[in-house]
């Protein structure tokens, strides 16, 4: 019986509560450094991100307005004014009188 109570206390897998702390306590701060990280990382992602949509917007309204002169543009060179100046410089000229054709028969050409 001496020999079993010599064995018992000499237990090397017994553990107290101070112990279970002294083990975790690595694992903790180690699991803290790794959330620590990831968050700076995911901060760096979301600010480019954000840096990236904020870029593309201001994109989309340099070509909205750029949009808008080119129809304004496009609606002046169209204008029946702008080509007046282009068809004397051709020198198209207006007609007296206008003459119209009027076809009686259902049929344009006959065989």
């Amino acid at each position: 019986m001496n020999n079993i109570l010599a064995l018992d206390s000499i237990n090397i897998f017994k553990t107290t509560r101070f112990q279970y702390f002294d083990i975790l306590k690595p694992i903790a701060s180690i699991l803290i450094f790794i959330l620590f990280i990831s968050y700076i990382f995911q901060i760096n992602f979301e600010s480019s991100q954000r840096y990236l949509i904020r870029e593309q917007e201001r994109k989309v309204t340099e070509l909205l307005t750029e949009t808008k002169g080119l129809e304004m543009t496009l609606g002046q060179k169209g204008s029946l004014a702008s080509l007046m100046p282009i068809l004397q410089e051709m020198n198209f000229q207006e007609p007296d009188k206008i003459l119209y054709i009027q076809i009686f028969d259902q049929q344009v050409a006959i065989k």
